[in-house]
């Protein structure tokens, strides 16, 4: 299924997380949508999206950016400071929704990741405890795959809740 469908399979494999995450229609059997030969699990499901330029990210701030869904999956592609472009200003509004940060209105204005976005992700990634244990020991001031994904997974409940009650 995956050679001769890699984007419906994707499609479904995604479909399955997010009933999975989100708790809507019961989780779905991975093993029933073909997925059992992703013995890497969510990195596989990461690599294969990469591959087909696709991307897992579910919120709509996030969704279609392809420098945050880079991020998701490439290492390269994480936001470090000296960052100026749309995609900042996105990380900009996580940060201030999610955790009522405070950034420079410069840095806003410009869409760049200076010194007070820096001390704004590093503060949110503290208060989740977002550290890659394989080569870290506390959390740095980087946006790289675990914090894009913690932000749109945080990001999701207040989308769909903004959805619902504006229908």
């Amino acid at each position: 299924m995956f050679a001769t469908r890699p984007k419906e399979t994707l499609s479904a494999i995604v479909s399955a997380v997010r009933k999975a995450v989100t708790g809507k229609s019961g989780a779905v059997d991975v093993v029933q949508i073909g997925a059992s030969g992703f013995s890497s699990g969510v990195e596989g499901m990461k690599n294969f999206a990469a591959a087909f330029g696709s991307s897992i990210v579910e919120t709509t701030d996030f969704f279609g950016d392809r420098a945050l869904e880079d991020c998701l999956v490439r290492d390269r592609a994480h936001v470090t400071t000296g960052a100026v472009c749309e995609h900042v200003t996105k990380i900009h509004s996580a940060l201030v929704l999610l955790d009522n940060s405070t950034i420079d209105n410069a840095e806003l204005q410009e869409g760049r990741y200076g010194p007070s976005t820096a001390a704004a992700v590093l503060a949110y990634k503290r208060k989740r405890r977002i550290i890659n244990y394989s080569y870290e020991t506390t959390a740095d001031d980087i946006v790289g795959k675990m914090t894009i994904a913690a932000m749109d997974r945080e990001l999701l409940p207040l989308e769909i809740l903004s959805v619902s009650t504006a229908s």
